[in-house]
This record gives structure tokens, sequence and C-alpha cells, in this order.
């Protein structure tokens, strides 16, 4: 069955316009508190605002093209898309609740659109390039591959402020929702933690602890309700209002993250979770997190049953920084990992894979250099823990798969010399 291209235009447009919809029309009555912070003539806005204008860029992409390959002028659209985006800032500025309107979200929309309408003019020409625009596009996208890694080993780095830090315990109106149960006792390195400013002994080793890299945190609870949102049980914050550390619940899920580099770059904070430890409401459980010889760390102990979730952190992880909406790692983060991996690699190999014949074997040579070095001498380089397996695995198959479909596409779309 063969498709036009208005019709794969028709239905990208449609997919586009529910997924704007569906992410900038839903009231958040949880985030009014926080929407009502943001002046709306900021550009960058918010904890994480590098990570709300990465995410508005790509949120009209889809739509834009769709139109584009619709047959619409490129003027035409533009204006459509940008005064569709002015219409959500107007609606989230006055009837739906909990929505953070802002000049910033105008702007990369609009921005958003010029792409997905340039893509759309492009794309035969960035899927099927000539062998000398192949090479090009895979050594850019190799070199940013291992720049993106690099720097990602850079940003899951600990990067504690030199602030007063307070101590909370159950804290309310910090995250979404409210821990609804009780907090018995509960300990950070060693020390009793109270809902105030830390006494300067307790700071002093929490601090130097908490820089070196090692942060255990715990507390005995009574389990109350499941929560809807986040919740802290154990907390800090600094006086400036910076998140240092939570250990929380998530629904019926226990929840840890500690400051890192990407706390300082409005990036997501890398979050572990232990899912369905906190599902019953009456029990009293030891529930624990930290950071330990790069490694990050959950458990939950019930009378003699411990149970605990730890992966070493890796310069892999970029794929946590931008994600649209909260996320704690379980078992999963293993296969998301692998996506991103794999994914990223495959295009490269694929534009690689259509080069010359002595341009592959530049290529593969590439390819040779880019996946040890970001794999293998990285993390070792960073402090890390080798790598897991699994990202070995999913880097061989993007490899081989883009390299694999770069062939074929030969066949039916001849690479140019130029």
């Amino acid at each position: 069955m063969s498709f036009t291209s208005r019709q794969v235009g028709g239905f990208l447009a449609l997919a586009g316009a529910i997924l704007i919809g569906s992410m900038t029309l839903v009231p958040h009555p949880e985030l009014i508190r926080e929407a009502a912070t943001n002046p709306i003539t900021c550009l960058v806005c918010g904890e994480f605002g590098v990570v709300d204008v990465f995410l508005n860029v790509l949120l009209f992409i889809p739509l834009a093209i769709g139109l584009r390959l619709m047959g619409w002028p490129q003027l035409r659209a533009q204006v459509v898309l940008s005064t569709t985006s002015l219409i959500i800032e107007l609606l989230q500025l006055k009837i739906i609740a909990g929505r953070d309107a802002s000049l910033s979200d105008l702007i990369t929309n609009s921005l958003g659109g010029l792409i997905g309408i340039w893509l759309a003019d492009h794309w035969i020409g960035l899927l099927f390039p000539s062998a000398t625009i192949s090479r090009r596009l895979g050594l850019a996208a190799a070199t940013l591959w291992l720049g993106i890694w690099t720097a990602t080993a850079w940003l899951v780095e600990p990067s504690m402020p030199q602030t007063i830090w307070y101590g909370q315990i159950a804290a309310e109106d910090v995250l979404l929702d409210n821990f609804r149960g009780q907090v018995i006792d509960t300990r950070v390195n060693g020390r009793a933690i109270p809902s105030r400013r830390l006494p300067a002994a307790d700071s002093g080793v929490i601090v130097d602890g908490f820089t070196g890299g090692h942060a255990d945190v715990r507390a005995r609870v009574v389990l109350g309700p499941p929560t809807l949102f986040p919740a802290p049980i154990v907390s800090i914050y600094d006086g400036l209002h910076n998140e240092i550390t939570v250990l929380g619940q998530d629904r019926h899920d226990l929840i840890f993250r500690i400051r890192l580099g990407t706390g300082d770059r409005e990036l997501h904070l890398p979050e572990i979770a232990l899912p369905g430890v906190l599902a019953t409401p009456g029990d009293t459980v030891e529930v624990a997190g930290g950071l330990d010889d790069g490694i990050l760390w959950v458990e939950s102990q019930r009378g003699p049953a411990l149970e605990r979730h730890a992966a070493a952190l890796s310069p892999s992880w970029g794929w946590m920084f931008v994600m649209p909406w909260h996320y704690a790692m379980g078992s999963e983060g293993r296969f998301l990992t692998g996506l991103w991996v794999g994914g990223l690699l495959l295009a490269i190999a694929f534009w690689l894979a259509r080069g010359t014949p002595a341009g592959r074997k530049t290529g593969l040579l590439i390819l040779l250099a880019i996946v040890p070095l970001g794999l293998a001498a990285l993390p070792p380089i960073a402090g890390f823990h080798a790598v897991d397996w699994s990202e070995w695995v999913a880097a061989a198959l993007g490899v081989g798969a883009g390299w694999g479909l770069g062939q074929l596409s030969l066949a039916r779309y001849p690479a140019a010399p130029r």
C-alpha cells in the first residue's frame, strides 16, 4: 500500500495537533503556585528552563512538517503555527489552570515551526544525501555523539552549592504532593536531621560527604495513602531554594535524587525508583537512598525483607536530562538507555555507509573510534564505573542496523559523488 506525500502530511499534522493539545491544554492545578512565579517576559523560565526551551522547539516540528507535506505554502504554514502558539499562550495565561504562559514559549514554538518547514522541504536530501554530504553529516553526527557523552559525564558529577542548608521532614508544598504517612526518625550521613537549618557540626559532615560523592539518606516511616505526585519524606534545600536531595514517595514507589551538575544547568536530575514498595498504608518501613562510589541507589526494608535498586552513573544517561515529564528510573532504565545509545549510532552509521568506497572505510574507522571512546575510555577518565553490558549491545545493534540500512538505501537511492 503506497501513501502520497499529502496523506503522510495529513497524518503528521493530525498527530502533531493532538500532541500539542495534550502537552499544552491540559490543566495542572497542582502547578498553579509554581507557574505564578515565572514572569511572562522570561526567555529561559523556571527550574528546568533549558528543558522547556528544548521541548518547546520540538513540540511544533511534527505539525509543521505535516502542513508543509500537505502542500501548504511556507509563509501560510508559519503564520498558522505562530498564531496557534499565541492562542495557546493566551489560554494558558487566562483560562487553563497551572500552565506557564511566556514569551519564551511563543518564540521557541515558532522556531520549531521554522525547523519543521525546513525539514519537510529537505528530508530527501537528509535521508539520501550525496556521498560527500553523507560523509560530512556522518562526521558531524559522530562528533556531536562524542560531545554529548563528554558533556553528560561532566554533568552527572556531584555539584553542591556552598550555601546554608536546611533539613526538611515530610515538608509540605515543596514538591507536587505531600507525604501522608508518619516519619518516625531520619538520618543523613549518620546525622539526625531536624526540620530547620542544619547545625554547623552536622552541616559540615553532610556537605563534605555530598561534595565528595557520598550520600546516605534514611528514614523510618509509617506509610499513609499513596501520593498522586512526588512527595518528600526527607529533603534538604538551601537558603536559595535549591534542592540538594530528596528521598520521597511517588504513588507506590520510593524515589531518590541528589543534586548533580544538571541542576546547575536547568536540566532534570537523574532519579532512581524502587517500584511498589510503599503500597500498604499502616506498614512501618525503613527507606533509604544514596550515592556512593558513583552508584545511585535506593532501598526499602520491611521486617527482614530488603529490596534494593542501584545503577552506576553513566555518560549514556543524557536522555534523562530532557524528559518532558517527571521520571524516576526503575529497571526499565537499561532499555531506555540502550535506545538512546543505539538510536543515535544508527543515524551516524547510516550516513557513513552511504559514502564512497574510500569514505565507507573511513566511516568504519570513525565508528570504531567513537564507540570505545564514549563507552570504554570516558567512564574511567570521569571517575565512573564501566558502563553496563547492555550499552555495548545497544551500540553494536545500532551500528549494525544503521550500516545495513545505509547500504540497502544505496540500491534504490544511489549516492551521487557530490
